[in-house]
């Protein structure tokens, strides 16, 4: 098996875990972004870093992207003189660093960090990823697949609904 490099994207989707981050951490705004973000997950208040250990345990690259911290997403694009503008930051500076990053593969916890007007050019925008893949624990998002080349969903029940979609799908329970 060749290795590969991953991105995963996902959400805080809660300000009040990067309040209580803040509360308990208040050094972290002063801090680089990778040690803001180690720290962040170290308090395991959303998903954490799990998939991307688990990966790097398999030899491959993994990075993790939390798009809708504010301050950590521009944390990592001053510190690489990135522009973005402000109303659209999180779209603007997540691009930045797809294009930063390179990966083989996209993995979107969030479906939603990028509109699908967005998301289903990515591969045309940047030919060096290969595979998309979209985790869905929920209902949603009909139509919004074109492009995707793996949807995984959460719940037994949505298998018919995303069978409809016409992209591969595989069960892949939360945990």
């Amino acid at each position: 098996m060749r290795n590969y490099r991953i991105v995963r994207i996902a959400g805080v989707h809660y300000p009040e875990a990067v309040d209580m981050f803040y509360r308990h951490h208040p050094e972290a705004r002063t801090l680089p972004y990778e040690e803001t973000q180690r720290r962040f997950f170290q308090m395991k208040a959303i998903y954490s870093d799990g998939f991307s250990r688990s990966m790097k345990s398999l030899g491959n690259e993994a990075f993790e992207l939390i798009y809708d911290f504010m301050d950590l997403q521009k944390k990592w694009a001053d510190e690489r003189s990135v522009r973005y503008r402000e109303q659209s930051w999180q779209h603007d500076i997540l691009l930045a660093q797809i294009a930063f990053y390179r990966p083989d593969i996209l993995y979107f916890q969030d479906i939603r960090s990028l509109p699908f007007s967005i998301r289903r050019n990515l591969k045309a925008q940047f030919p060096f990823v290969k595979r998309l893949v979209v985790h869905k624990g929920f209902p949603g998002g009909e139509g919004e697949y074109a492009g995707v080349d793996l949807l995984l969903y959460a719940i037994p029940s949505l298998r018919e609904s995303f069978k409809k979609e016409g992209v591969p799908i595989r069960l892949m329970y939360h945990a």
